[in-house]
Formats: structure tokens, C-alpha cells, sequence
């Protein structure tokens, strides 16, 4: 019954129009009843007359526009963003996390605001050509799944408490799945790291064979620790597994520059034959023998293979007959040795 409860609430503020939470209840009488020009200044006037300052009050932008105006200075006029991707222009839920906070695509719409100041008003060498676009943006962002629910866990951590609730509560939460469960234990029981628990869901992906989104939960821990060999083990590993030869062939060359071992030659060369690039693959694989005489028949494999793309027959026949010496029925090493001979006849 918005509109009674309007009359009741309007006859509180003659009383009292410095109380802020008549104001908001009559703001959210308002957004039911489709007012928004009013919900919205009745929100402003709750906001503004809160007895506990979370948030700086509305006269504050009026003064930054104004001192603006008068020295001619540019502003990014975030609340204005805001409020043009707010359903009916009411700043919540939607860009903010908590009472103040903004969420991820707050903070995007935050920074992307400050940028195009910057850009429009030719500052930094930036020009308003200058872009990046969303896409690319929200492709390449370092936050994954795990990094939004455990925040979300915090908020819900911190909304059972005062002055969220008039008591503190006791928080309960159930995990719902592995995500949950890895957020849980970090947020609520302290019993893992946050790289850790990235580590942990990362690992869950793998073995489930959801590469892509086991890659993103394992770069969000290259932004503090860029030269993990661990992890950009796996993340080459999954780049494999998905056939983006490309970006398996970075992150390897990477990992053999921070380490040097024998199965990182093995994978590199590998890769490069994927990529048609056998002469390099030959360099890794001979490489990788020297170094791992007693287990090199599949090494010695994928070098007869670079060997035969690069028409070195005879080199190829002489690592599959050391092959064969070790495992005289390998059916890829005789099925490759009859391609080269009947290669030959040609």
C-alpha cells in the first residue's frame, strides 16, 4: 500500500525532516510507484542526512562541478556514468557491492570514465581516438569466478553485522559447489591462501577439461607471481590441450627461460612441430636427448618426425632404428619408418 504508506511517512517528516530513514522509505515508495525523479531525491536526502557517514554527501559533487565551472578545470563526472547504466537512474545493486563499494563492472565503468576525461581533454598524450573496447577489455581481465564469489562472501560477512543488522548474527553459509567451497574455506574458515584457492579451483577445471576456464583462474595468480613455473606449466598444458599451439609455444618458451629441464625441451619441441616449425623442434628435441639419454623414445620419435618434414630422411631413419633397438614394436615408429620409405620410392 505505497500510497498510504507515502501519507504516513510524509506526516513523519513534518515532524522530523531531518530523519533520514523516513526519506528512504519514501524513496523506495516512490521507485515502486514508478516516480523516479522523486525516489531519486528522496534517496539523495537519506544518503545526505544519515547519521553514520558511510558516504560523502551530495553538496560535495556540487562543489567539485562548481570549483570546476570557475577554474575550468575537466571532470569525470562518474556519478553521471553511473546513473546512465542504473535501471530508471537510480545508483544500486547493479554497480555497487556493499552501501559504497562498486562492483566489477562499477569499477570498469569507474576507471572507464576517469580514461575518457583524460583522452577528451588531450591529456597523458591521449587523444579521444584511443580505444580499447569492452570486449577486450572484460577477455583479458585478471578476475575470475572465484575472485567475484569471494568477495561476495565477504560482503554477506560483513552485512550480518552491525550496523547492517540491528543484532550481530551469526553468519551461515552452505557451499554450494567447488567455486564455493574453495571461497569458504578462504574467506570464512582462514584455511588456504588466495593463491591457493586459485590454485585449488584451477586444478578442479583441469580435471574437468574446462581449460579455458581453468587458464583464467591460474593468470589471476601470475599478477603476484608472473614467474610461478607450476603454473604456467599448466596454463601451457591447457593452451595444448585446446589446440592453441600459439599460446602454448609463449608461455613453454617462458617456462624453459626460468628453468631448463628436459620435459620442457620435450613439450617445446613438440609445439613447434604443431606449428610447423620442425627446424626449431629439431634444436629442442636434440637438445632433449643429450640431456635424458635413458627415456627418449617418444623424444626420439618426435625428432625422426621434425626430421622427416624437413626431408632429412636419413636422419629420421637413424633415430626411429635407435627407437626401435628400445621397443621393437612401436607401431608409430615402424608405421613412420614405411612412410619414409615409401616416401623415398617416389
Amino acid at each position: 500500500n505505497y500510497k498510504d504508506a507515502l501519507n504516513f511517512l510524509n506526516k513523519a517528516i513534518q515532524v522530523d525532516s531531518l530523519y533520514a530513514k523516513a526519506h528512504y522509505y519514501l524513496g523506495k515508495c516512490f521507485d515502486a510507484l514508478q516516480n523516479y525523479f522523486n525516489a531519486k531525491k528522496e534517496f539523495t536526502l537519506a544518503n545526505d542526512l544519515d547519521g553514520l557517514k558511510f558516504r560523502a554527501p551530495s553538496e560535495f559533487n556540487s562543489i567539485i562541478k562548481s570549483l570546476s565551472r570557475t577554474y575550468k578545470v575537466p571532470i569525470a563526472d562518474v556519478v553521471k556514468t553511473f546513473e546512465a547504466n542504473s535501471p530508471n537512474k537510480l545508483i544500486g545493486n547493479k554497480l555497487l557491492i556493499d552501501h559504497l563499494h562498486p562492483n566489477i563492472k562499477g569499477y570498469f565503468l569507474l576507471s572507464r570514465t576517469w580514461i575518457n576525461a583524460i583522452k577528451n581533454n588531450y591529456l597523458l598524450g591521449l587523444k579521444p581516438t584511443d580505444e580499447v573496447s569492452e570486449r577486450t577489455f572484460w577477455k583479458n581481465i585478471p578476475i575470475t569466478e572465484l575472485d567475484s564469489t569471494i568477495g561476495e562472501m565477504k560482503i554477506m560477512k560483513l552485512k550480518s553485522k552491525s550496523p547492517f543488522q540491528a543484532r550481530g548474527e551469526n553468519f551461515i553459509i552452505k557451499p554450494k559447489n567447488f567455486t564455493e567451497q574453495q571461497a569458504y574455506r578462504l574467506t570464512i574458515k582462514n584455511e588456504i591462501s588466495w593463491g591457493v584457492a586459485h590454485f585449488y579451483t584451477a586444478k578442479h577445471y583441469f580435471e574437468n577439461e574446462l581449460y579455458n576456464k581453468a587458464i583464467n583462474e591460474l593468470k589471476a595468480i601470475l599478477v603476484t607471481d608472473k614467474n610461478n613455473a607450476d603454473v604456467l606449466t599448466m596454463i601451457g598444458d591447457a593452451y595444448f590441450l585446446l589446440n592453441d599451439f600459439s599460446n602454448a609455444e609463449k608461455i613453454y618458451l617462458k617456462i624453459y627461460s626460468l628453468r631448463n629441464n628436459t620435459l620442457d625441451l620435450y613439450k617445446l619441441g613438440t609445439i613447434e612441430i604443431k606449428l610447423n616449425k620442425p627446424e626449431n623442434a629439431i634444436l629442442f628435441l636434440r637438445n632433449c636427448i643429450r640431456k635424458m639419454p635413458n627415456r627418449t623414445i617418444d623424444v626420439r620419435f618426435m625428432l625422426a618426425t621434425a626430421y622427416f618434414e624437413t626431408k632429412k630422411n636419413s636422419l629420421a631413419k637413424k633415430e626411429l632404428r635407435l627407437l626401435l633397438q628400445q621397443n621393437p614394436n612401436n607401431k608409430k615408429a615402424l608405421n613412420l619408418l614405411f612412410r619414409i620409405k615409401e616416401n623415398e620410392k617416389i
